[in-house]
């Protein structure tokens, strides 16, 4: 194809051909034979904010990572500044969700999100370890690159919001940050809404307060912004959602956002979420404990989970960020409000068992009362009497065995009363040769009682606390 002759305006060996945002145009170097992305930033501004610029864009080229829209390079006209920075050909990563949602799946695939995830934890770590706070994480500041179709002119243009097809999402892709936001272009996104939803609490009560400098804007509140990416990747929603910028401010502050239970049942997954959306910034997770979570370390199938809560009338549980716990006990309240629901469950099932099986009995009884009735019809008057004869002796014998067991019982007890009145008298003579000891033989036997009483104490109160332990 001949950019030369579809161009808006050239720049050196740089062709801009189409305007895909404003201000920002989809290119072509003619040196390197690549597409590339041109920023157009005009010069009528004040001078100090023009030399921050110039430092802004000196660190930009400095910070060249893989995970990174890396800044390639700028020109200079007497009109306008271009900074030259790589083509992503997969667009935005909304676009990408957007995309992904309604032609493939309902949720992204949690395999496919644990890559995208680790990518942009590595570009954010590598902006750090920099000393560099983007400030502005959105999924719409996220790029995806599909590594097959490399961006050059041979493969034609490629389109900024292209169809993506699915053997593109089966072959390799790099995630890249964009990081060539000048400040200029903060206090313009900071009036965007999806901007907004990513933002932390204490740098959303700045803009409540009106205050422009965003002191507050820091590492912690990039690791909050991830946390909201993240919920976004895998819920497939904002975590804070509202109608205007100032609904959702107020959202954030307040602190609370609400997990759906096909969700929350995968510990793995809402912990992690969990640890980054932290209310107050130094118990949000830095990035060695973010590497080690189970999240990125195991195979989704691997994650725990908490079974049997899918048939609950529950369909989301709140979580408030504002206390770490909160999510346990959350977890555990739904449990039993499954557990309690299946018990009830149980219940009715039992009882209704229960009723079929008393109903039974009651038939069964009724039945053989019938059939003991037909029985008795049937016998003659003499098998009648036959029976009432047998049944006189045997009342007879029981009389006779009842009186043989009234005279043993009253011999039992004569013999029994004898023994202890022998007893009696023994236990008199040897109290009274006791009394005779001398006072020095009582002390002596005082103190044994007394030793041996006080071992046996100390015996009770070992059986005691042995049992106190056992339970």
């Amino acid at each position: 194809m001949d950019y030369k002759k579809n161009f808006k305006k050239q720049i050196k060996h740089y062709f801009l051909l189409k305007e895909i945002e404003k201000n920002i145009f989809l290119s072509f170097d003619e040196n390197s034979n690549k597409i590339c992305t041109i920023k157009v930033i005009q010069k009528n501004i004040e001078k100090n904010k023009l030399l921050q610029l110039r430092k802004e864009v000196d660190d930009f080229i400095k910070l060249q990572n893989n995970n990174l829209l890396n800044l390639i390079s700028f020109e200079a006209s007497s009109n306008n500044i271009y900074l030259i920075y790589e083509y992503c050909n997969g667009g935005n990563l909304k676009d990408f969700l957007n995309f992904y949602k309604a032609n493939i799946n309902s949720q992204l695939n949690k395999k496919l999100a644990q890559n995208i995830i680790l990518q942009i934890i590595i570009g954010l770590e590598f902006l750090h370890k920099n000393k560099k706070i983007h400030g502005l994480l959105a999924l719409e500041n996220i790029f995806i690159n599909f590594d097959k179709n490399e961006n050059t002119a041979n493969n034609g243009i490629i389109p900024e919001k292209n169809n993506i097809s699915k053997e593109l999402l089966d072959g390799p892709f790099t995630i890249k940050i964009n990081n060539v936001i000048y400040q200029d272009d903060k206090n313009e996104m900071m009036k965007d809404i999806n901007i907004i939803k990513n933002i932390s609490p204490e740098l959303a009560k700045d803009i409540k307060e009106n205050e422009n400098d965003y002191n507050n804007l820091t590492y912690e509140s990039d690791i909050w912004s991830l946390g909201c990416i993240i919920y976004e990747l895998i819920i497939g929603e904002s975590a804070f959602n509202g109608e205007s910028i100032e609904e959702i401010i107020d959202k954030i502050i307040l602190g609370k956002y609400h997990l759906p239970i096909e969700i929350s049942k995968n510990i793995d997954i809402i912990s992690f979420i969990n640890d980054l959306l932290q209310y107050f910034p130094k118990k949000r997770f830095n990035f060695d404990k973010i590497k080690e979570h189970n999240f990125l370390k195991k195979e989704p199938e691997e994650f725990f989970k908490i079974d049997n809560i899918e048939n609950t009338i529950i369909k989301t549980i709140e979580i408030n960020s504002k206390d770490c716990e909160n999510i346990l006990w959350a977890l555990l309240a739904l449990k039993k409000t499954n557990k309690d629901i299946s018990h009830t469950n149980m219940i009715q099932k039992n009882d209704e068992i229960n009723i079929i099986n008393e109903n039974k009995e009651i038939n069964d009884n009724i039945n053989a009362s019938d059939e003991n009735l037909e029985k008795t019809e049937n016998l003659n008057i003499g098998e009648i009497n036959k029976i009432n004869i047998k049944e006189e002796d045997n009342k007879n014998e029981k009389e006779i065995i009842n009186k043989n067991k009234i005279n043993e019982d009253n011999t039992k007890e004569k013999t029994i009363s004898a023994k202890k009145e022998n007893k009696v008298k023994k236990q008199g003579q040897l109290k009274s040769k006791k009394n005779t000891k001398n006072n020095n033989n009582f002390e002596d036997q005082f103190e044994i009682i007394n030793k041996y009483e006080e071992k046996k104490d100390d015996k009770k109160t070992e059986n005691v606390e042995s049992s106190y332990i056992e339970i």
